[in-house]
């Protein structure tokens, strides 16, 4: 009995020492889960927030444990993505996470391939078309995700009915970056010319804040009715330096003749844009938070959960935008509407 006890002892006490100079990517990530987000929140509207607001939301009182880390990719050279992207790895070594996501295509492409094909990886916010875009996704089993498709259109024809706006000529402006190329090509299947019902729809395409101040300013002059503008994230002006999104809402509700919409949360407010239909961050964040759920809580593997389309909208409008065109929305329409301010 003795020798029993003495056993369990030694046993016990080589277990604590080991313990004690094993790594610690070797006992992590019981309960760790890894947010590797694309932008910064000092950069990127209330988008970055509300994606990792809605993940945890999913995950209710439940113990799991979240770290973040903010690749800055809309704030940073491209040349310096390479660097970043090693930073978010070494956090994936040291916390070895159950599960990693990854918000918009940048820390997609990124970091997949770093992470490799053991951990579970679920993404969300991804504007590319992945048999087109991203083929070579197909090879990793432990990756599925939300995919986001944006609501040009749909903002269009609601800002017609929610408004009663008798809407001839749109245009709409938008960036040039990845993200827009993908805006354009799955969601308006790079139409620059086409129609909504009678509603003519011109698609002008820039990264350069000057053009966009310049077609803005002429836009009542050709005829157009309503501006949408959208894929602020990455504009430069002529000598090349980034342009703050909220410095273009700001300019934009000073001196567009036009009412101007958007599909993105945080450049509609008070002496920004008036409204739109837009994909909330928050909902991604929930759909993606409820994927991991699967993934996590009803071992379901992760190449048996297909990738999804977050198609919910959001009427989102900023009461004083509405005030100052002399808008007003459509009673049918007000129990569906959310105001900024």
């Amino acid at each position: 009995m003795r020798k029993s006890c003495a056993l369990a002892l030694r046993v016990l006490q080589i277990f604590i020492v080991l313990s004690l100079y094993m790594p610690v990517s070797s006992i992590a990530g019981v309960n760790d889960l890894l947010i590797i987000h694309s932008y910064g929140r000092h950069g990127s509207f209330s988008w970055v927030d509300d994606q990792a607001k809605g993940i945890k939301s999913a995950f209710g009182k439940t113990n799991y444990k979240f770290h973040e880390f903010e690749l800055n990719t809309k704030s940073i050279p491209e040349t310096q993505f390479g660097e970043k992207a090693k930073e978010a790895y070494e956090v994936v070594n040291r916390l070895n996470p159950r599960l990693v996501f990854l918000t918009d295509d940048n820390a997609l492409m990124l970091m997949v391939p770093q992470i490799g094909k053991e951990i579970p990886i679920v993404f969300m916010g991804v504007n590319g078309n992945i048999r087109f875009d991203y083929p070579w996704l197909l090879e990793y089993p432990n990756v599925t995700g939300i995919l986001e498709r944006p609501l040009i259109k749909r903002t269009i024809y609601q800002m017609k009915d929610a408004l009663s706006l008798d809407l001839k000529k749109v245009m709409v402006i938008m960036g040039t970056s990845p993200t827009g190329e993908a805006f354009f090509k799955n969601d308006l299947n790079e139409q620059e010319h086409f129609k909504i019902v009678r509603i003519n729809v011109d698609v002008r395409r820039s990264d350069n804040i000057d053009r966009w101040y310049s077609w803005i300013k002429t836009s009542k002059k050709e005829g157009y009715d309503i501006l949408i503008a959208t894929n602020f994230y990455a504009l430069v002006s002529s000598k090349g330096n980034k342009i703050n999104v909220d410095e273009v809402s700001s300019w934009i509700s000073k001196n567009s003749p036009l009412p101007t919409f958007s599909v993105h949360t945080g450049v509609v407010g008070k002496d920004k844009l008036v409204g739109g239909m837009i994909i909330s961050g928050l909902h991604m964040g929930e759909a993606a938070g409820q994927v991991a759920l699967d993934i996590l809580e009803k071992s379901i593997k992760t190449n048996a959960i297909p990738y999804k389309t977050l198609e919910r909208g959001q009427l989102i409008f900023s009461k004083q935008q509405l005030a100052k065109w002399k808008l007003s929305i459509g009673k049918k329409y007000l129990g569906n509407v959310s105001f900024v301010e």
